[in-house]
């Protein structure tokens, strides 16, 4: 919200003007600034609070009527916590965008097949898995700490702090934790986002969610699959165990399509793999795999299970119905 419409929407407010949706607007943008931290007046601050409340006082025992004190305290209140909000407002606005700008982040990146720990500042500990990328800052806040899964999966040991909540934003999908464990599976080749729990409990929501929706909360073994496009969030039981191997270098494919089982092959072995019928991507498949497998081993035991056939051309991998 820029000043000119916070200025607006302050003046209806004082005036007893706003409809209940721009009261909302408000109030729920200044509980966001609130959320930066302790602000301290200057003596100037107090000087002119004491004088602009003074006069306001003066003006209303002026024209107050006679059996209107409580009215009159009322207005006396309301335009004494209206100045204080407008005067750390802006006391304080330009100072949170200089902070919210200068803001520095670290960006990490797996190479295909490989898998990479991260340590973080707070004692967290952060895998990631073959192509995978994130950004996170170089240093957290004392609010909220943020990180960001761009594309791949990651696994989460987060350190508990009883304020700081943690925050994984991957696509559509914000989970929040104080400390605990979890998957993130948000490849761009994927239809969904899948997140599992091992350990704690997390809270699972739409990034953009409207204020109407509510979090899914998750205990360990159990996973919620966020659909890209609908939004839509389906909570299931499952064994954490099955959906983390690839931390113990394992290609673990829980009834995937043949098209996410691809897609991980590719990111795992950094090939390309092409269909030339369209429809056998919705083949369901469910195995496990190890990363020191030979390539053409996994190729073969998928194909042979299908009844389909692949060839290498050109450098890709093409794989069609068996004639």
């Amino acid at each position: 919200m820029n000043a000119g419409k916070f200025k607006h929407l302050l003046k209806l407010y004082k005036n007893g003007l706003s409809t209940p949706g721009e009261k909302a607007d408000l109030e729920s943008w200044l509980d966001s600034v609130s959320e930066s931290g302790e602000w301290d007046w200057t003596q100037d601050e107090k000087r002119l609070s004491n004088q602009r409340l003074k006069e306001k006082i003066d003006d209303e025992i002026q024209r107050r009527e006679a059996g209107n004190n409580s009215r009159w305290w009322f207005s006396v209140a309301a335009s004494l916590f209206l100045f204080i909000s407008i005067g750390l407002l802006f006391r304080n606005l330009k100072s949170m965008q200089n902070i919210i700008h200068s803001a520095k982040y670290t960006e990490v990146s797996a190479a295909p097949g490989e898998v990479k720990k991260i340590y973080l500042g707070d004692g967290s500990v952060v895998y990631l898995n073959g192509g995978s990328r994130v950004k996170y800052p170089e240093k957290f806040n004392h609010q909220k700490r943020e990180f960001f899964l761009q594309t791949g999966e990651a696994y989460f040991d987060i350190a508990h702090k009883e304020n700081e909540p943690f925050i994984v934003y991957a696509g559509k999908s914000r989970t929040q934790v104080l400390g605990t464990a979890f998957n993130v599976r948000f490849y761009n080749f994927l239809e969904d986002i899948k997140i599992t729990v091992a350990r704690g409990k997390v809270a699972v929501s739409e990034r953009h969610k409207s204020r109407s929706s509510k979090p899914v909360f998750l205990n360990p073994n159990e996973q919620v699959v966020l659909d890209k496009k609908t939004g839509k969030l389906l909570q299931t039981q499952v064994n954490y165990k099955d959906v983390t191997g690839w931390l113990e270098g394992k290609i673990q494919l829980n009834n995937e399509t043949l098209k996410n089982a691809a897609g991980m092959i590719e990111v795992i072995y950094n090939v390309k793999i092409r269909f030339l019928d369209e429809h056998i991507k919705a083949i369901r498949l469910t195995g496990i795999f190890d990363r020191t497998d030979d390539l053409k081993e996994i190729l073969f035991a998928i194909c042979k299970a299908n009844k389909l056939n692949y060839v290498f051309k050109n450098g890709d991998i093409l794989i069609n119905r068996r004639q």
